[in-house]
């Protein structure tokens, strides 16, 4: 027999989410209904403009996160799975560079992927 596969907004829509490269069920996805179901009656162009303004809420989001970091602060993040922890050694608009190893290395990191080390 074979399974019925469920469209991906429908899990969503039951509290679900689908996460298309594990092809995995997974819970806590808390998007509102009104918005999925709006969103399903858009056409392509009021898609287009979503996208536009989702963007730009993105970059607001990523100026004010850069605000919360200064240079030598002790930070955190998420590489490829790895935990690396680093030194702030320049704050840019939406990124800061960050010192690894003792400045052998710096990574250009979105401010909304750090965090301050404890």
């Amino acid at each position: 027999m074979k399974k019925s596969k469920k469209s991906p907004l429908l899990l969503r829509e039951k509290g679900l989410s689908y996460n298309i490269i594990n092809k995995k069920k997974t819970k806590g996805y808390n998007m509102n209904k009104t918005i999925l179901n709006a969103i399903n009656k858009m056409d392509s162009k009021e898609i287009n403009e979503l996208i536009g303004a989702i963007k730009r809420r993105r970059s607001v989001l990523g100026s004010e996160a850069a605000l919360a970091f200064l240079k030598g602060d002790k930070v955190t993040f998420d590489n490829n799975g790895r935990t690396e922890s680093g030194v702030v050694f320049k704050v840019k608009k939406k990124y800061i560079e960050v010192d690894i190893l003792d400045g052998a290395m710096r990574y250009n990191v979105p401010a909304t992927m750090l965090e301050m080390a404890a």
